[in-house]
């Protein structure tokens, strides 16, 4: 009887090969899931920045606080930009200076992005007191994920820092399913009532952030559950 010490694989060795290399090729196919939908959302997201300024503000709010509102819109589009680079081995792995740099940037905008968002929600929402407390809560959770990761990357604490960053980026994506939940429930209801229209607007914020905010926290599950740094060598490495 031939083994697999001897140059020639057990049946049992076989099948283990088999599984790994099944369960190699699922990793990836949902490493590339990952990229195209994050892709997506922050062409969503950049959209969404852009369209505010070519269409009319949904929100008449805005125009009573034009300043601020630039203030975050502006960072906020840069840093769905610039962010998911850190994110991308190459890009980490190609300068560590620059690495740091562009993050320290789009730390920077984050935090400014956050801190405005919290301003205007709770300022003049357009979905009344819901919206308000959504974006309070996880504008809040926003800048603590910011706060955390930078603190854990001063550390040296990589993979902390980079689950923390990662959170931070779900939280931010979230702007941009909020508008692909909504406008086509909007479509759908023909021509609803005003009160209707803010009301669906606050629901979709509750939706979009706390669907992010738990679909982010299993995907770090994941990567812990195979042995691999969340952010690092395993599953998060291919957003």
């Amino acid at each position: 009887m031939f083994t697999a010490r001897a140059g020639f694989l057990t049946d049992s060795h076989r099948a283990r090969v088999g599984i790994e290399r099944s369960g190699t090729a699922a990793g990836q196919a949902m490493k590339w899931v990952i990229r195209v939908l994050v892709a997506a959302l922050v062409v969503m997201g950049l959209a969404v920045s852009v369209g505010h300024y070519l269409g009319r503000p949904y929100n008449e709010g805005f125009a009573t606080m034009p300043g601020l509102v630039a203030l975050h819109i502006v960072p906020g589009a840069a840093y769905l930009a610039i962010a998911p680079l850190q994110f991308v081995r190459r890009f980490r792995a190609g300068s560590a200076v620059i690495h740091r740099w562009n993050g320290r940037i789009a730390a920077s905008f984050a935090i400014i992005t956050g801190l405005t968002a919290i301003v205007l929600g709770v300022a003049i929402p357009y979905g009344g007191a819901l919206e308000s407390a959504v974006v309070a809560v996880f504008g809040a959770y926003f800048l603590g994920c910011i706060t955390l990761g930078v603190y854990r990357a001063r550390r040296g604490e990589i993979t902390r820092h980079r689950e923390w960053m990662l959170r931070a980026f779900a939280i931010g994506l979230a702007i941009a399913t909020v508008r692909l939940v909504y406008v086509p429930i909007v479509i759908t209801l023909g021509d609803p009532a005003d009160e209707v229209l803010e009301m669906l607007f606050a629901l979709t914020f509750l939706f979009a952030f706390t669907s992010h905010a738990l679909v982010i926290e299993a995907w770090l599950r994941i990567g812990r559950g195979t042995g691999a740094a969340p952010g690092a060598a395993g599953p998060p490495a291919g957003i």
